[in-house]
């Protein structure tokens, strides 16, 4: 009698942390990492975009300019090549960019 007792208490306490995981508690995921954003985050095929982590703003809303300039219009296999991204917004020190570079069948390419 004294193990179904403790085995009905295992089962309501193991039922409780259950509720609360799953009712009580926020059900999002929330994470922070002020170095270095998550990967494959680009929008790219397969990829989520920014807005999986920042939420309060639409994709591509604000008043910032990103360029990109240095690519070629054609690429040899093994060249090496320098691109520059410059983003402009005023009133901000911390900018964010990210970048996947895909092969003409959408595959990850380059390193």
């Amino acid at each position: 009698m004294r193990k179904f007792k403790q085995l009905v208490k295992f089962f309501l306490i193991l039922v409780t942390i259950v509720f609360i995981s799953n009712y009580i508690l926020p059900t999002g995921v929330v994470s922070a990492d002020s170095d270095v954003a998550p990967s494959a985050r680009t929008g790219a095929p397969g990829e989520s975009t920014c807005t999986s982590c920042h939420g309060s703003f639409t994709l591509n809303s604000g008043p910032g300019v990103l360029s990109v300039t240095g690519v070629p219009a054609s690429y040899t296999l093994n060249q090496g090549i320098t691109v520059t991204v410059k983003i402009q917004q005023a009133n901000r020190a911390r900018y964010g960019f990210e970048v996947t570079v895909l092969d003409e069948l959408n595959n990850r390419a380059g390193t």
